[in-house]
């Protein structure tokens, strides 16, 4: 299949999808609070994400075979959405929030995308088998990436700006030629409608959002990004190259939070994003610097071509990611 055909159909039904849930959301008053975080705008929709996970299932069913896996990936985003999209209108709780994501990752799982081995870097040749643990550490790493890229839901078009970035760069790793041993098509079609869905949701989020994603969006982004990291033997350590500061901040505030005695889940004003803020960056410099930084380490996990170099890359920059925390969390205390 000529992917232009799947890319052109994206943008259009994703545009047209938008633009329905736009008005519906608008006549049904699902909007948001903007004075709550004490935004001066006129209210604006709010849980647009939910059309996001309707075009993308759409799309899946005009241009996707449904096997087993496929069919499995669908169900699985379809009540993700729904469940999202009624945190994003009732807040739901967090025990049961997260007891759906690992019940719905259990069904990514048992149809057939996972990690049972992962590469080994001082040996490539041989794989580091995982066995059963291979089940749990694929549910682990779903559930992990779909609430990190909710941890970016503090800043309007961060979450699908990143999210735009990650499915680029898995994109452009499917359809490099020479690349794999096995069909890439499930893996290509899923990632360019997905990066078309993700892009224009950030062109309507920033500079000046017209609508709001909400965890219907953060979390479906979040979500796929870690099955499409899996699909064909699994792309974990380019996804962690991708996503290290989401990975990086999401580790940081949940540790945090656990060292203080607080739920993990309960949400604050501590994240990197935040903090970048109150020393004085604008939320339209945080976006584009947290945009530009995944671009690079992407581009890092594009041109570093074993997993090796791309293990040391990801603990060089995490140690200078780790430095930059220390100084804004130093210069925010001062």
């Amino acid at each position: 299949m000529m992917l232009w055909i799947v890319a052109v159909s994206s943008l259009i039904v994703t545009l047209a999808i938008y633009a329905y849930g736009y008005w519906f959301f608008k006549n049904k008053n699902v909007l948001d609070n903007p004075t709550k975080y004490g935004f001066k705008r006129e209210p604006i929709p709010y849980g647009m994400g939910i059309w996001a996970v309707v075009a993308f299932i759409g799309l899946m069913l005009v241009f996707l075979d449904l096997t087993l896996q496929s069919t499995t990936i669908l169900i699985a985003v379809a009540l993700l959405g729904l469940v999202c999209f009624c945190d994003d209108l009732f807040d739901l709780s967090s025990k049961f929030r997260l007891f759906a994501q690992i019940v719905l990752a259990g069904v990514v799982v048992f149809g057939g995308t996972n990690i049972m081995a992962v590469s080994n870097p001082f040996n490539l040749a041989v794989p580091i088998e995982l066995g059963w643990w291979g089940i749990l550490f694929s549910i682990f790493w779903i559930v992990s990436l779909s609430n990190l890229m909710n941890f970016l839901d503090g800043v309007s078009g961060l979450s699908s700006g990143v999210s735009s970035v990650g499915f680029l760069i898995l994109l452009i790793l499917a359809v490099a030629p020479g690349m794999h041993m096995v069909d890439q098509t499930m893996l290509q079609i899923m990632a360019i409608s997905l990066f078309v869905i993700a892009f224009v949701g950030f062109l309507f989020e920033f500079p000046a959002p017209k609508f709001l994603l909400g965890d219907s969006g953060t979390m479906f982004f979040g979500f796929m990004l870690a099955v499409l990291s899996m699909i064909n033997g699994g792309k974990l350590a380019t996804a962690a190259l991708v996503l290290l500061i989401p990975l990086f901040d999401g580790l940081w505030v949940v540790l945090r939070r656990i060292y203080d005695k607080k739920s993990p889940f309960k949400g604050d004003y501590k994240h990197l994003h935040h903090r970048l803020e109150r020393i004085g960056m604008s939320k339209e410099l945080i976006l584009i610097s947290y945009v530009v930084v995944s671009l690079l380490f992407g581009l890092i996990a594009i041109f570093v071509w074993n997993t090796f170099f791309k293990v040391t890359s990801l603990l060089l920059l995490v140690s200078a990611l780790s430095l930059t925390g220390y100084l804004v969390w130093t210069k925010e205390t001062k």
